[in-house]
């Protein structure tokens, strides 16, 4: 059985990022906040170094203060020596923290719609994005087809088309709410790439991501929509 590298992962995802990146407007985005924190866009604020400050030091402000504090000591002469008290550091928006559920729907009418590789791709993008740009960020990916489960990016570069019936959306968003509880002081994002409506959902549903049989029709059933 072949297996890809990490570095043919790393790879693919830079491709297919590449890729999406191309037929996407060029807008920077970030999760930002509106407190003041370590990582983030420069706010143009600047405030006193405290002990354990990781901002980066705004040297302008820094060398203004330790001429000023020279010039009041009645030495404009002498030498030009930075005390604590002059730093400054540049305030940055900090970036919550996210958990990130990925669904990806890998029911056959990807297959037979010819969406199976763009879902590959869009999916590698995504998950390279978030693996490399948002590295704190707990992220999970999930398959769903008749019933859903967590995969690897790996495993979803490798996996093939089976022939089943059902686009089980709700089983996705079950396990999705449970990668979510997993992580609650961080913001949740759930982002889905799917070609259509969910025609499937679990019957007697746990409450814990399972059930025991899945509920198929075609156009999608009320208790589906319900669901």
């Amino acid at each position: 059985q072949w297996r890809l590298s990490p570095k043919a992962m790393r790879q693919l995802g830079q491709a297919a990022l590449r890729d999406v990146a191309q037929q996407l407007s060029g807008r920077h985005g970030e999760r930002a906040t509106r407190r003041a924190g370590a990582a983030g866009e420069l706010t143009g604020a600047t405030r006193p170094w405290a002990f354990g400050d990781t901002e980066p030091w705004n040297v302008t402000r820094t060398l203004t203060n330790t001429v000023l504090r020279r010039a009041g000591t009645g030495d404009p002469d002498g030498p030009l020596r930075i005390a604590v008290e002059d730093v400054e550091v540049s305030e940055t928006e900090t970036r919550t923290q996210a958990a990130v559920a990925l669904l990806v729907d890998t029911s056959f009418s990807m297959v037979m719609e010819n969406r199976w590789l763009p879902m590959k791709r869009t999916a590698l993008a995504l998950h390279h994005l978030v693996s490399t740009r948002f590295r704190s960020d707990a992220l999970q990916i999930i398959a769903f087809g008749r019933y859903a489960r967590t995969v690897t990016a790996a495993e979803l570069t490798g996996l093939e088309g089976v022939y089943e019936q059902g686009t089980n959306l709700h089983h996705a968003l079950a396990l999705a709410a449970r990668h979510l509880r997993r992580h609650p002081n961080a913001q949740p994002v759930v982002l889905v790439v799917t070609d259509g409506e969910p025609t499937a959902h679990l019957e007697d549903y746990t409450g814990n991501g399972g059930g025991s049989s899945v509920f198929f029709d075609y156009p999608p059933h009320p208790r589906t929509i319900a669901h």
